[in-house]
């Protein structure tokens, strides 16, 4: 058997064709690689010079949007500051818009007694006279004309006006008070002037009275009157005595109840009012008119002591120059067991229903009183006569300080306090 001679300085290696040329291959390949490991650091580094010019764009473009951001702050904050003056100017003109559509058709519907808003409380009593329904198109006709142009007029009117109210108010503090003087409104006038002043306002209104009533209180009105009636219960045979009965809405709801109640034709009324226009439009009213009487509350001369069963007056009192002598009045004519009722305007608490309220108050009803009445400034007059009523409780206190006991607090708000009936019994 042949041996086979194996050279170990040269391995065998049957994989490589020729094992003599490995050391110049590997050389070659290790400059392949390199060039390729140079190739890639290359590209990277174009890639990271590429990434550092992106930076350097990004934080311009960083530091701009900081500036575009705080430019928009600022604008953003003087739109936030035009938004809020602006935002209770419109509020206030969708206000008076809606107000005024209200109104239209409290004077279209309050007449016939379904009226939206009073919906809301209770179904009321419906009367309607004769003679008054030709006016009711004749108004509504001419409100409608006249409300996109009443309104824009009471915005601008209502300042001035309290504007110099307020300076004549100042000019009659610094006067001497050489004589007794009460307010007529938000005016200082001598008591004896104020009669006769008040007298013009409600001559001059006395025709459209009623349909004034319907439009400033949407027809609520008439649910505080059925509600005042209710809380009297008057039983059969009751002598009533209504002072500034007016057009005698008091009186024809009060025969109205004891006749459809008890049943009963004895209770009478006796109808007081300082104002003969105002009597003269109750008479219409009634096929048999009350005994009426025209006097002034605060001296019921033609009226016996202790003499009548229910005393009532509604959105009567706070025109009289005397309020107390007006109770301790009542207090003489009642029966012992008898009741003094008053409804009148009152004062609001809520203090954002009572600015929706001062607003409907000072910038529409005279407003309406223009366009429906031809009369602006006997409603500005109503209107301010109003705030300067006593509150709630300092009229209860009047009321008690006339001999009156009263139950509980002694009122009842109606509305938010928009208007209250008091009560006092003669014991």
């Amino acid at each position: 058997m042949a041996a086979i001679a194996i050279n170990r300085a040269e391995p065998y290696d049957p994989y490589i064709p020729n094992a003599s040329n490995k050391p110049a291959q590997d050389s070659s390949k290790i400059e392949r690689v390199q060039r390729q490991v140079d190739e890639v650091v290359g590209i990277m580094q174009e890639n990271i010079d590429k990434t550092m010019q992106r930076g350097e764009r990004l934080d311009d473009l960083r530091g701009k949007t900081e500036d575009l951001q705080a430019t928009a702050g600022h604008f953003k904050r003087g739109a936030n500051q035009v938004r809020k003056r602006m935002w209770w100017k419109d509020l206030k003109w969708k206000i008076i818009i809606a107000v005024t559509i209200l109104v239209i058709l409290g004077v279209i519907i309050g007449k016939h007694h379904t009226s939206p808003i009073a919906a809301i409380h209770a179904k009321s009593y419906s009367y309607v006279s004769q003679h008054k329904k030709g006016l009711l198109s004749v108004h509504s006709r001419m409100l409608m004309r006249q409300s996109s142009l009443m309104a824009r007029r009471a915005m601008f009117s209502t300042g001035l006006q309290r504007l110099q109210q307020q300076q004549q108010q100042q000019q009659q503090q610094q006067q001497p008070n050489e004589q007794n003087t009460t307010h007529f409104g938000f005016r200082n006038v001598a008591e004896e002037e104020k009669e006769s002043l008040v007298h013009n306002v409600f001559a001059n209104v006395a025709s459209k009275y009623d349909v004034m009533n319907d439009a400033m209180s949407l027809g609520i009105h008439r649910i505080w009157k059925d509600e005042f009636i209710r809380s009297m219960a008057p039983g059969p045979g009751t002598k009533l005595l209504d002072v500034a009965g007016g057009t005698g809405d008091i009186a024809l709801k009060f025969l109205d109840y004891c006749k459809n109640v008890h049943h009963d034709n004895t209770a009478t009324v006796k109808l007081v009012d300082i104002n003969a226009h105002m009597l003269g439009e109750g008479e219409k009213r009634f096929q048999r008119t009350p005994y009426a009487h025209m006097q002034n509350a605060e001296h019921l001369d033609e009226i016996p002591d202790e003499s009548v069963d229910v005393y009532t007056i509604a959105f009567g009192i706070r025109n009289c120059t005397h309020v107390d002598r007006v109770v301790k009045e009542a207090y003489r004519v009642l029966k012992k067991g008898g009741r003094f009722m008053c409804l009148e305007f009152s004062r609001v608490d809520n203090p954002v229903i009572g600015k929706f309220y001062d607003i409907y108050s000072f910038d529409i009803i005279p407003a309406l009183g223009q366009a429906i009445a031809g009369d602006r400034d006997s409603y500005q007059y109503l209107v301010e006569s109003i705030r300067k009523f006593p509150p709630q409780e300092e009229f209860a206190q009047i009321i008690r300080d006339a001999g009156f006991k009263t139950i509980g607090k002694g009122y009842d708000d109606l509305t938010f306090g928009v208007a209250a009936i008091h009560s006092g019994f003669k014991i």
